[in-house]
């Protein structure tokens, strides 16, 4: 599974109230649960308090229910095999030191729930802890180091050390597992935040009675201002400006009547505004060509709506910008009565191939299914497909291509073994896809950062109302 660590994080998720809780891409089909847990869920605080948590509830005590149900469940069981009861009671021990630590990790880049193995501020995980404290702090950094946001699973199953701590541990790879929390994402500057209390606290200036309009200013806890600007009928409407929590400009634009409108921009975490992405909404919903920027101001991707389904759902294409005009990638993903399809297309002046929803299952420009063994070598199998289903491939129209859909009625030959010669090639290109961008291949590729900001500007496209004092009287009581 691919955890990617926005280097670009698109501001699209400002408009998604529910996106702390989101899962990743690809996490629900692996049967992931969303919450404190990919496992567990929120279980911890609805045995405690009888409720799943709330917006104000904080992260604190979600984080110190979870862990107080799961240390429950692991005491009372037993170790996989009685030799190893010693060390699994070790290792429950340096749970309990973790818990009473009371730190967490924070997810300072990523826009949804993730684990994070060791943060910024190099906080540690509390799987982390455990692999400190038995194994030493040098494994602990190395698994921060290659898989930062990753389950166990997928951590234990890429490096063969973690894995013979689990199997060491006396517990299961799934009882260590639900140990791991998921994080928060970063604070969405979302229209909701600029009233609710989770996230900062609001008062109306400048407040006409009788219109309901005046001047909305929201704050991070700490006084750190969040965003400002003016409301009409306790709707947003008008210029307004949001702040990244170092006070640094961080989006601005313009609301009608509670929705975003018109052109907007978004800026880096930095001193001097450094742009983002570029764009323009109609009332709500995102529209025309959007620019996307890394923080030296490059230009590095556009995007645009684009859907094969028309009423039938909505989409998005992406178009990764690279210094080798031979090379083409685009991505087009798109939501149809709530079913998701991404359509990956690599293409290198030789091949061209395409990944449908990220299964590792590739389809080249003829037709071919292309197969990877899991212990190398590659097969194709001809699909046959129809004309028009190749000519769409051959000429990289993906948004076509993802509107036919892949797997219906495909009836494929029996597989036949790819030459030596070409299989390095698909190799490479698979590498190029399924890794990040940048010289740390954590990092996340420009693609996976573009297109998981508009999954999750699709889930809400508009945000008519969300923005607004409840009404003139709490406005006042506000002041």
């Amino acid at each position: 599974m691919r955890r990617w660590i926005p280097a670009v994080l698109l501001p699209l998720t400002l408009s998604l109230a529910t996106a702390s809780h989101a899962l990743a891409p690809g996490d629900l089909e692996r049967g992931f649960r969303e919450g404190a847990n990919h496992h567990l869920g929120d279980d911890g605080f609805a045995a405690l308090y009888g409720r799943l948590p709330g917006p104000g509830d904080g992260e604190a005590l979600r984080m110190h229910s979870h862990f107080t149900h799961v240390r429950a469940w692991l005491g009372s069981r037993d170790a996989t095999r009685p030799e190893l009861a010693g060390r699994r009671a070790e290792l429950l021990g340096y749970l309990d030191e973790y818990v009473a630590k009371g730190t967490t990790p924070r997810n300072a880049h990523v826009p949804w729930r993730t684990p994070v193995f060791i943060d910024d501020d190099q906080t540690i995980c509390a799987v982390g802890y455990l692999i400190e404290r038995s194994a030493g702090r040098a494994l602990a950094e190395k698994v921060a180091k290659e898989h930062r946001y990753s389950v166990l699973e997928d951590i234990a199953a890429a490096m063969p050390e973690v894995g013979a701590w689990v199997a060491s541990s006396g517990f299961t790879l799934e009882e260590l597992a639900s140990v791991q929390p998921g994080y928060t994402p970063p604070t969405a500057w979302n229209a909701a935040d600029l009233v609710e209390d989770d996230t900062g606290v609001g008062r109306a200036v400048d407040l006409d009675v009788a219109s309901e309009a005046g001047t909305w200013r929201s704050t991070y806890p700490d006084g750190q201002r969040l965003a400002e600007g003016p409301f009409v009928g306790k709707s947003p409407h008008g210029l307004w400006r949001f702040y990244h929590p170092s006070g640094n400009l961080a989006a601005q634009g313009r609301f009608l009547r509670g929705a975003r409108d018109g052109s907007w921009k978004f800026f880096h975490d930095e001193k001097t505004p450094v742009p983002m992405a570029t764009g323009a909404f109609n009332v709500g919903t995102l529209v025309d060509e959007w620019h996307h920027f890394d923080r030296r101001g490059n230009l590095i991707a556009r995007s645009r709506p684009e859907s094969p389904w028309q009423f039938r759902g909505a989409g998005y294409l992406v178009h990764v910008l690279g210094s080798d005009t031979a090379r083409q990638r685009w991505v087009h993903r798109g939501n149809v009565a709530g079913t998701r399809h991404r359509l990956d297309y690599l293409a290198d002046g030789t091949e061209q191939i395409y990944e449908h929803d990220e299964a590792d299952v590739y389809y080249d420009a003829g037709g071919h299914q292309l197969k990877r063994g899991d212990g190398g070598g590659w097969t194709s199998s001809d699909c046959h497909w129809s004309g028009v289903r190749r000519g769409s491939a051959r000429s990289g129209d993906v948004v076509t291509l993802n509107g036919i859909g892949f797997g219906q009625d495909e009836r494929c030959d029996a597989p036949r073994k790819v030459p030596a010669a070409r299989a390095a090639r698909l190799d490479a290109l698979r590498a190029e896809l399924h890794r990040g961008s940048g010289e740390n291949p954590t990092e996340p590729s420009v693609a996976d950062v573009v297109t998981a900001s508009l999954v999750s500007f699709l889930a809400r496209p508009s945000v008519a109302g969300d923005a607004r004092p409840d009404d003139a009287r709490a406005a006042i009581a506000a002041r």
